[in-house]
């Protein structure tokens, strides 16, 4: 019984000797394309003291010429003026792959829709996020937009940043932004086999020992988002944000085959989605004891400073105690 009581003690030593003096803060990223906060999101920005949210202004495509064009625009009305926003653009990859991108044009228009957006809605803001999982082949083009988007915004700018971004630094180059967000998520393959796309502890231990080594400042982005892949005949068809396993146990024309894996079996449309007969949904979310998981392994390799949550909704809220931000912060 002695020895039992000494190990545990030692383990605790070592644990707290881990974590860091300093609790990380808490901020959210909000995704949605209307402001509309909900009570309890209002709740949780209130109970963790947040005083920053990173809000997607807007999403950069490709239209039919292959030109660069601005989706899914933010409307921000009413937007609280006791908390800070961080601006947040995200550039799908086949921009940057595209061979007619001018990088220096389009840092122009995104710097100017950014402050347009955000003059009309009164808000001031001193940086710019650019959120892009670019790739070798696109490298050279982010890297020369970033520059350009330095010189032409007169902001701050911070990108997000991909573990492979991380661990292959020489070859995917380090982006020349104040600060990196480590994106600590989407991880796996999105396919019908086992494990998740979103967590796969397996996976991230293969990148997070060279955390240390990366020389940009990084603070954390955590997941607490969930969704759906969608199967018919073991084949992707797409994913189906915020369908939770809770929600299809009420619904007759879905049938659990397993905890995360439920069968369609009737021809069924959904929240705009046409389900077919014998068609799969695997259920993909992250529980509480894994953001505990994921805060303590990343503790170990690094000083977080923020820990950042995608994403703010009551959808997501709902399936965590509502303590879950003060305990992740405390397992770094």
């Amino acid at each position: 019984m002695g020895t039992r009581i000494f190990i545990l003690v030692v383990f605790m030593a070592c644990l707290g000797a881990c974590q860091q003096t300093n609790p990380p803060t808490v901020s959210f990223y909000y995704w949605k394309t209307t402001f509309d906060l909900k009570k309890p999101e209002y709740d949780a920005l209130e109970t963790n003291q947040v005083d920053k949210l990173y809000v997607r202004y807007f999403d950069v495509a490709l239209n039919a010429d292959g030109l660069p064009y601005p989706v899914s625009e933010a409307t921000l009305d009413h937007f609280p003026d006791t908390l800070e926003i961080v601006p947040v653009v995200y550039i799908k990859n086949e921009v940057m792959l595209s061979a007619n991108l001018d990088v220096a044009e389009l840092a122009k228009k995104i710097s100017k829709y950014v402050h347009s957006i955000s003059k009309s809605n009164r808000l001031s803001y001193g940086e710019i996020q650019i959120d892009c999982d670019w790739s070798l082949k696109s490298r050279d083009n982010f890297m020369a937009f970033i520059d350009s988007l330095d010189k032409i915004s007169e902001k701050q700018l911070s990108a997000t940043i991909r573990l492979h971004q991380v661990k292959y630094a020489q070859q995917t180059k380090v982006p020349n932004v104040a600060y990196g967000v480590l994106m600590y998520y989407n991880m796996g393959e999105i396919n019908a086999g086992p494990g998740s796309s979103i967590y796969d502890k397996t996976i991230a231990d293969l990148y997070t020992y060279t955390l240390k080594d990366y020389p940009l400042p990084l603070k954390v982005a955590l997941p607490i988002f969930g969704w759906a892949i969608h199967l018919r005949n073991g084949q992707v068809l797409g994913l189906r944000p915020k369908v939770t396993a809770n929600a299809l146990k009420t619904e007759a024309a879905f049938s659990a085959q397993k905890p995360d894996i439920f069968e369609v079996k009737r021809d069924v449309l959904r929240h705009g989605t046409y389900y077919r007969k014998g068609d799969v949904l695997k259920i993909e979310s992250v529980s509480q004891e894994q953001l505990l998981e994921m805060a303590h392994d990343l503790g170990t390799h690094m000083k977080v400073e923020e820990v950042i949550f995608y994403d703010l909704d009551a959808l997501n809220l709902k399936n965590y105690e509502k303590d879950i931000f003060s305990q992740v912060r405390a397992a770094f």
